[in-house]
């Protein structure tokens, strides 16, 4: 399995800084969301990031059973990828994950494009196949029916 590079954030906060991470094309998004894979570093950092905001929302009282387990559960996450020789950890699955550069109009103009997909000619099917799979879609077209 070939996993892809990208750039993860939460969109909801503002100034929420960008984790660099990988996506499985096969599972890039579980409820819209997407589902990053990090390095032990990067890992560690959002984590780290994570304790000190609940630290500074609590000031030295003891967290909340909830935002306890919350850490607990980042704090459990154990590898279950190797990409090369690096172990990676996947944060998907529980958290609203949005990825960087995602950009929505050229997603839309892709899907937009595929209505013309059995007018194209083979090199345009082509691009628009790698467009497709560069955007984490499945695609299943049968180039012979379509003639």
């Amino acid at each position: 399995m070939k996993l892809r590079k990208a750039r993860f954030t939460f969109t909801e906060y503002e100034d929420f800084p960008i984790f660099n991470g990988w996506y499985d094309p096969n599972n890039r998004y579980w409820n819209g969301w997407c589902n990053p894979y990090f390095d032990k570093p990067t890992r560690d950092s959002f984590i780290a990031l994570e304790k000190s905001l609940l630290d500074e929302t609590y000031k030295g009282k003891p967290y909340t059973k909830e935002d306890a387990d919350f850490l607990n559960e980042l704090e459990s996450i154990k590898p279950t990828k190797k990409y090369g020789k690096k172990e990676l950890y996947y944060f998907g699955g529980f958290l609203c994950w949005d990825q960087v550069g995602d950009n929505e109009k050229v997603s839309t103009m892709v899907d937009q494009l595929g209505w013309e997909y059995q007018r194209m000619g083979s090199s345009g099917r082509r691009v628009y196949k790698r467009l497709c799979l560069e955007l984490g879609w499945n695609f299943e077209w049968n180039d012979e029916e379509l003639g």
